[in-house]
């Protein structure tokens, strides 16, 4: 869409664009005082999000979409990438699996992706492809993985990252693992960023804590835990980050973020 180019950053992988700047988006849209242009082009913005989000979690294919719009397409043509029957993970053992199915840990149908980001610069071989699981609701092995080379049944299997261990018991008090994740970032440092909700549906189980990845290393090298001090209750559901690089390379160090 020509007139929001300047608003928005490609998809990777889909061909199309989405809002780089979602707060301003949602307050252009609800707003009724901004000017009619800004609506109008906060309306295009929202649309071509709920696009990508379509197609991303295989409710309607391009030619579908296409379809449904008299046959019409507007810029290029959409590219399907990868899609998913329902999503499957990379498990130790056909056994494991197994139990994983057998005790409610892994229920295929409440496993729904939401967002996704691509890691270009760590790994010289092949770009990797994070998703999102959030836990909406129990029997979601992993809420952050790879979509990885291994094919299932119904399409690629996601790979635990940084590991299944650190995700294997999100109702674990200690809060030592990772619970639940909605939205990642991938700053200029090659650092991947994620707030875990601490949450399980409408349960918190542990505070929420902003998480930072070294993706050369896939080590965990920050981690904040958010106090409850700054929360309201158990209503609190913290989801988003963006990350402000003031050094950022080649001439900055990435020590101030």
């Amino acid at each position: 869409v020509p007139s929001v180019v300047g608003y928005t950053r490609k998809l990777a992988g889909f061909g199309v664009v989405f809002p780089r700047d979602r707060d301003r988006v949602k307050k252009s849209f609800w707003n009724s005082s901004e000017p009619r242009s800004e609506r109008t082009s906060a309306m295009i913005l929202r649309s071509a999000w709920l696009l990508v989000t379509t197609l991303a979690m295989g409710l309607a294919s391009p030619q579908q979409l296409s379809q449904s719009f008299g046959g019409q397409t507007f810029g290029k043509q959409l590219k399907s990438v990868t899609q998913w029957n329902s999503l499957d993970f990379v498990f130790k053992s056909p056994q494991e699996r197994q139990e994983a199915l057998t005790a409610g840990r892994f229920i295929p149908e409440n496993c729904i992706p939401l967002d996704m980001d691509v890691d270009y610069n760590s790994n010289a071989i092949r770009s990797r492809v994070f998703v999102t699981v959030p836990r909406f609701i129990e029997g979601i092995p992993a809420t952050l993985g790879i979509i990885s080379t291994q094919q299932g049944a119904t399409g690629p299997l996601i790979e635990p990252y940084p590991n299944a261990a650190i995700q294997a018991n999100p109702e674990d008090t200690r809060c030592e693992g990772i619970v639940s994740v909605f939205r990642t970032m991938i700053d200029e440092c090659n650092r991947l960023w994620i707030v875990d909700t601490g949450k399980i549906g409408d349960r918190r189980i542990c505070l929420p804590k902003i998480v930072a990845f070294d993706l050369r290393s896939d080590q965990i090298i920050h981690q904040y835990q958010i106090p409850a001090s700054q929360l309201v209750c158990d209503v609190s559901l913290l989801v988003s980050i963006l990350v402000d690089v003031r050094d950022p390379p080649p001439l900055g160090t990435c020590s101030n973020t």
